[in-house]
C-alpha cells in the first residue's frame, strides 16, 4: 500500500494553527510566537512534512534549481568540484540538474540554452582545468553564473581554482620543517597546474636559502613511468639528495619505486611527497602510505555553490582555494617497533603492486 503523503493542511491541523500561519512559519515569513514555530516546525519534521516544490516555486517566483554544465563528466578532478558543490546546494535545499557538454562547444550552447529555458536560479560551470580560458556564458543566461576549476574569459565573472602556488610552497615547507635540505623536483613541467606548483616549491626552497639539487626540475610527463626513470636519473646523477617533491601522485609512486629498486629506503634515505590525495588508489595507501597534497577540490565546488546561493557575497575575479597536507610514512618514519614492523609490511605490498 502507498503512504499518503503529509499535506501542509496536515502539519496546521496537528499543530493546531491556521493553514496560513504553518504556510508562513514553514516558508519563513510572516509572525508568530517562538513557542507556535517551534510546535509548527516539530509537527512538520514528525510528519515527515515535504513541500511541494513545483507549488513553492509557483509562489516565490524562483524554481528552486540549480543547473550544473560540466565540460567532463567522467574526468575524476571534475568530479570532485561537482559532489562538492552538490553536497553544499543540496543543503541550502537547492536541486541541481548537471549536463555534460563532453568538450563540445555545440552541445554545450545548447545546454546554455536548455537551462534558460528551465529558468534555472543559477548556473555551475565546471570546466577542464586552468589551462584554458572558458569563453564566458554570463551574457547569454538570465541568473548567476560561477565558474569552476576554470577561468571565465570574462573580468567580470567569479572564477574559482586550486592554490597550485600555495600547494608547492606547502610542500617545501613541510620537507624543510624535516630537516631535508638536497631537494629534488619532479614534474609535468608544460600545463599551469604543475608550473604553479613549480614556482611555489622553487620560491620556498630559495627563501631558505636553499637551491634544487638538479639546479631545475626534471620534467617530463604526468605518469608513474615518468617518476620512475626520473627517481633513477637523479641516483645516477651522483648528486647527494634527501627529498623529492613531485607533481602528482602517480608520479610519487613511480619514483618511490625507483627509488626502492637501487636500494634507497624511504623516508629514511630520501623523503618523498606528492600531490593530489584523492585520485583513485585504494584508501589505506592514501591515508597511511605517501605524503600529499590535497587541493581540496571538494571544497572548491562548495566555495562556488556557496557564490551562488549569495551572490552578493563575493565580488569579480578568481578565488584560490587553500590546499591541505596530509602527512603519511613517506616523510615522517615510524618511531616504535611495532609500527615499523606494519610500514615494512605496507611498503612490500606496495612494492609488490608498483
Amino acid at each position: 500500500m502507498v503512504r499518503k503523503a503529509t499535506t501542509l493542511a496536515d502539519v496546521a491541523a496537528a499543530a493546531g494553527v491556521s493553514l496560513s500561519t504553518a504556510s508562513k512559519v514553514l516558508n519563513g515569513t510572516g509572525r508568530a510566537s517562538d513557542e507556535t514555530r517551534a510546535r509548527i516546525r516539530e509537527t512538520a519534521e514528525r510528519l515527515d512534512f515535504r513541500p511541494n516544490a513545483l507549488a513553492r516555486s509557483f509562489a516565490n517566483g524562483q524554481s528552486e534549481l540549480v543547473g550544473i554544465l560540466i565540460e567532463d563528466g567522467s574526468e575524476v578532478f571534475s568530479s570532485m568540484v561537482l559532489r562538492g558543490a552538490e553536497r553544499r546546494l543540496a543543503a541550502a535545499g537547492l536541486a541541481t540538474l548537471v549536463l555534460d557538454s563532453q568538450e563540445d562547444r555545440r552541445l554545450r550552447s545548447q545546454q546554455v540554452r536548455a537551462l534558460d529555458a528551465r529558468r534555472v536560479d543559477a548556473v555551475l560551470v565546471i570546466g577542464s582545468g586552468p589551462d584554458y580560458p572558458y569563453p564566458s556564458i554570463t551574457h547569454e543566461i538570465s541568473c548567476p553564473v560561477a565558474y569552476a576549476f576554470c577561468t571565465s574569459d570574462a573580468a567580470t565573472d567569479r572564477s574559482f581554482l586550486p592554490d597550485d602556488y600555495a600547494a608547492g610552497r606547502v610542500a617545501a615547507e613541510h620537507l624543510l620543517s624535516i630537516g631535508r635540505t638536497r631537494i629534488a623536483h619532479i614534474t609535468e613541467g608544460t600545463e599551469y597546474g604543475s608550473a604553479q606548483r613549480s614556482r611555489g616549491f622553487t620560491d620556498a626552497i630559495a627563501a631558505a636559502g636553499l637551491q634544487l639539487v638538479t639546479g631545475a626540475p626534471l620534467m617530463g610527463d604526468w605518469s608513474k613511468e615518468w617518476g620512475y626513470r626520473a627517481a633513477t636519473e637523479l641516483i645516477d646523477g651522483r648528486e647527494p639528495f634527501d627529498a623529492v617533491f613531485c607533481a602528482n601522485d602517480p608520479i610519487a609512486y613511480g619514483a618511490f619505486a625507483g627509488l626502492r629498486s637501487r636500494g634507497l629506503r624511504v623516508p629514511e634515505d630520501v623523503a618523498l611527497i606528492g600531490h593530489d590525495h584523492f585520485l583513485q588508489e585504494p584508501k589505506w595507501r592514501r591515508t597511511e602510505f605517501l605524503t600529499t597534497i590535497d587541493p581540496d577540490l571538494g571544497a572548491l565546488g562548495s566555495a562556488a555553490a556557496e557564490f551562488l546561493i549569495d551572490p552578493s557575497s563575493t565580488s569579480a575575479g578568481t578565488s584560490a582555494i587553500t590546499p591541505t597536507l596530509y602527512v603519511g610514512r613517506t616523510t615522517v618514519a615510524p618511531d616504535d617497533d611495532a609500527t615499523r614492523s606494519k610500514t615494512d609490511d605496507l611498503l612490500a605490498v606496495i612494492d609488490h603492486l608498483l
